[in-house]
């Protein structure tokens, strides 16, 4: 799945969390939201203008908290397990936060990595049929072809 794509994709299905999503939409996701998390973050510090860029980015945040939510749990569906995997990462996280457990992050980070990693199920499963990403390409190929027989 293309980057861009990707990202429509997700905020179009924006509380959507039946069906499934490959491993590119996701993590294409996921690096387009930490990268605005990133230059929001360094333009607040860079340009010294606190309050208008956290604002966005608490904006931001809340804004794609849903799809983000959302295409986790699409994710893990393609990998044929339950949306109640999500908690998995967030429990030694919640533990990075008591005195002497920072190490549990860190756990919580690889658990994420490896848990939305998985290889995407084959077969149509329970959360429904296999998502097709050389469709796109075959509708664009056809306009394409579409054109250029006009232009003939």
């Amino acid at each position: 799945m293309e980057f861009f794509y990707s990202i429509k994709n997700t905020y179009s299905k924006y509380a959507t969390f039946s069906g499934r999503a490959t491993r590119s939409e996701f993590w294409f996701f996921v690096l387009f939201y930490y990268t605005i998390i990133f230059f929001l973050t360094f333009s607040m510090l860079f340009y010294n203008m606190g309050k208008g860029f956290i604002w966005a980015m608490y904006i931001f945040s809340l804004g794609s908290f849903l799809p983000y939510l959302g295409v986790a749990i699409r994710r893990l569906h393609d990998s044929n397990k339950s949306a109640w995997h999500i908690i998995i990462p967030v429990v030694p996280s919640i533990f990075s936060k008591f005195q002497g457990f920072e190490w549990a992050g860190i756990i919580s980070i690889f658990v994420s990595i490896l848990l939305f990693s998985l290889l995407s199920d084959p077969k149509k499963n329970k959360y429904g049929p296999v998502v097709k990403i050389n469709e796109r390409k075959k509708i664009i190929g056809k306009k394409k072809k579409k054109i250029y027989n006009k232009l003939d």
